[in-house]
């Protein structure tokens, strides 16, 4: 009886156990899948639809595709008998660094900044959160050696794709009318919206296609990666990139070093090396024709030409010295949280150093340029040290996946199969792409479309360690039933707040954009203005929107003086400013129109000065504050002041055209004919459109 009572047990337990595993295979199926789009749709994505169509576009679509995958593993968990969480040292790391960022980002100088990010960057506290969980998920589902490998070729190809595009644009076909660019002609951006950023996608890409291409085992492999990953040289090229360049290097010299060393270790075969020596000389063939054709097609920019510049120190050498000394400042002034993520822009005239208006003194510093500076000056040095920390641990970690597992105890070759001598590559790709991504971080910008290899990169080492572990809950049954049930809701209603607070971000750059239009335009100004507010409202966060209206109506009145339309300016200043009050554009702006208002209400110079004074005493070597200053001083014809407020000005930034009018103006004043002529005619060399506003004293003869 007893024996029969087991067997019907038995029996009733076969459908159960079926029955999970195909649950277990779908979930893992729609798991895998997630990831899979993550890695596919984020570089990718991009649209004509809103102002900001890269940047916006993949954050919005990369936080709702965490959530969503974030949503799927936790019902996974919940359903599932034989699927356990795994988990790994580094997210104890990762933690304190978010808690860390958390309070770097309440304790900072704009909270509601730094949790969003800056506009067209977005590099804020939720974007860490979301690096976290998408590092998170990674682990949870990627020991299997064959998904590792195929996540590879996707990016590989999906990199291949972009570049086509990256290719074309430098061949001068391009599909979409961008209009004038802020950077040379021909220069690729395809769909991460600038050569450099581009070029960092490129530098996570590269490696991964050199290893699939020089281990591939099978010749349609061999061909379709080797093809791809010359696409995705040629359109690294036409970046014109010179810090992907160089981690470029840096990068087929570590791996052509650690090839030759697994050959000599026996851990790979003689035809491992004769790939490298291939591929490489293809690499050079196509680098030197690519040259030869910039120089002679006469290209805005030849390859010769860049290369010149990588040895030159100046320009724009120049330029990231004096916004790293900047960073340092930040980083001096608040050591321990720092000002709060992301917050770079808002700041950068605050801190920067007296020879930074030579340089490049309209430019302002969104960014570090230096990801090292860009986290301690944002989360302070509690956030660097935490997450260096993290970056550090998978240095390790990658360093010993990639060289000491590839060989046994003995030290001899650990490979017997064609996947094993495969993934010997993959994960040499990989780490190599990891180290190129942190070379290219040291004088370059962290931005989604790129970044977000570089955490994969991450996940893709973490999930292979021997320091994975597998948590197991020993939870009573009604308790589990109950916890799971509060779980999916949480997961579920994260995914809803994502969703809607994304979405409408990007429906808010959507009227933003149509709204923006209008507004170029006087006569249909109050179309654009209703645009932009319905921007505003859906998005009360981004202080861009209210000030594009100030200046339209600050542009309106310069050409019709309606005083309602100083008003207007006036209001949408102050907003944009209450949203954002170290934002330098917002406070000379508000000094311009406070000016303005003064001509037929003399209170409003009061106010005027008040934002100057607070402008030359918060960023005292950004010119443009001595030169605010310097206009509220000369309207109340307190011309000694404002004389030496225009002089310091002129020190800052030499070739202030602006000033030196304004110098000629005061000693028209005083009675200096001549020296207010050299001032107008100085004026008048720094730009000759001033030639018709300076009537007094201008000789019109030079």
């Amino acid at each position: 009886m007893r024996e029969k009572s087991k067997l019907k047990k038995l029996k009733q337990k076969k459908p159960q156990s079926s029955y999970e595993n195909s649950i277990d295979q779908i979930f893992e199926v729609i798991f895998f899948s997630l990831i899979v789009i993550t890695v596919i749709l984020i570089p990718i994505a991009f649209g004509t639809f809103t102002y900001d169509p890269f940047d916006l576009i993949k954050n919005v679509i990369f936080r709702i595709l965490v959530s969503l995958t974030l949503l799927v593993f936790v019902t996974w968990i919940a359903f599932s008998k034989s699927k356990k969480v795994n988990f790994h040292p580094v997210v104890y790391l990762l933690i304190i660094f978010l808690v860390g960022a958390s309070i770097s980002t309440y304790s900072g100088v704009e909270p509601w900044l730094s949790f969003w990010g800056k506009y067209r960057r977005y590099e804020g506290l939720v974007a860490f959160l979301a690096y976290g969980t998408f590092l998170f998920m990674l682990l949870q589902n990627f020991s299997d050696k064959r998904k590792i490998e195929l996540v590879a070729k996707i990016a590989l190809w999906t990199g291949a794709v972009i570049s086509l595009y990256g290719v074309a644009q430098y061949l001068g076909f391009d599909f979409l009318p961008w209009g004038a660019l802020p950077f040379e002609e021909r220069r690729s951006f395809a769909s991460l919206g600038n050569p450099a950023l581009l070029a960092g996608y490129l530098v996570t890409i590269l490696p991964i296609g050199i290893a699939l291409s020089i281990f591939s085992r099978k010749t349609y492999e061999i061909v379709l990666n080797s093809t791809s990953t010359i696409l995705v040289f040629i359109c690294l090229i036409a970046t014109f990139n010179r810090t992907s360049w160089l981690a470029t290097l840096l990068a087929l010299i570590f791996m052509a070093g650690s090839i030759i060393y697994f050959w000599k270790r026996g851990a790979v075969h003689r035809e491992a090396i004769q790939n490298l020596l291939i591929i490489i000389g293809a690499l050079v063939l196509f680098f030197i024709a690519f040259a030869i054709q910039s120089k002679f097609a006469r290209s805005p920019i030849t390859v010769s030409e860049r290369i010149k510049e990588i040895t030159v120190f100046t320009g724009s050498f120049q330029h990231r010295l004096e916004i790293w000394g900047a960073g340092a400042r930040m980083v001096a002034d608040r050591p321990f949280f720092g000002l709060g993520p992301d917050s770079f822009r808002a700041t950068s005239r605050m801190y920067q150093g007296p020879n930074y208006g030579h340089i490049a003194p309209d430019v302002v510093a969104d960014n570090a340029h230096n990801y090292e500076l860009q986290i301690s000056s944002g989360t302070g040095m509690f956030g660097f040290l935490w997450f260096a920390a993290i970056v550090c641990y998978v240095l390790f970690e990658g360093f010993i996946l990639t060289f000491r597992r590839s060989f046994n105890k003995s030290g001899t070759a650990h490979l017997e199969s064609t996947k094993e001598f495969t993934n010997i590559g993959t994960n040499l790709g990989i780490y190599t792409s990891f180290l190129a991504y942190l070379f290219q971080l040291t004088t370059s910008v962290s931005i989604i479309g790129s970044t977000i290899m570089w955490w994969l990169a991450f996940g893709l080492i973490l999930c292979q360690s021997e320091s994975l572990k597998t948590l197991n809950f020993p939870l009573r049954r009604k308790i589990f039933e109950t916890s799971k049930w509060i779980a999916i809701s949480l997961a579920g209603f994260l995914l809803l707040v994502a969703s809607f607070y994304n979405v409408k971000l990007i429906v808010a750059d959507n009227h933003y954009y149509k709204g923006r239009g209008y507004l170029q335009f006087s006569p249909y100004i109050t179309d654009g203005e209703i645009e932009v507010r319905k921007a505003m409202e859906t998005n009360p966060w981004f202080f861009e929107y209210p000030l594009e209206i100030a200046r339209a109506y600050y542009r309106s009145y310069l050409s019709h003086k309606n005083p309602d339309d100083i008003e207007r300016a006036i209001a949408y200043a102050e907003v944009a400013h209450e949203i954002d009050k170290h934002e330098a554009d917002t406070r000379s702006l508000l000094v311009q129109v406070y000016v303005l208002k003064a001509k037929y209400d003399p209170e409003a110079y009061e106010k005027a000065k008040y934002v100057a004074l607070n402008m030359v005493k918060d960023m005292p070597y950004h010119y443009v504050s001595h030169l605010s200053l310097g206009t509220v001083y000369f309207q109340l014809k307190k011309y000694s002041l404002a004389e030496e407020e225009f002089i310091k000005a002129i020190e800052l930034n030499p070739n202030s055209a602006i000033c030196y009018a304004f110098l000629g103006e005061i000693n028209m004043e005083k009675g200096n004919i001549d020296m207010a002529q050299q001032y107008f005619n100085k004026a008048i060399e720094l730009n000759p459109d001033l030639k018709g506003s300076l009537t007094r004293g201008t000789d019109t003869t030079q």
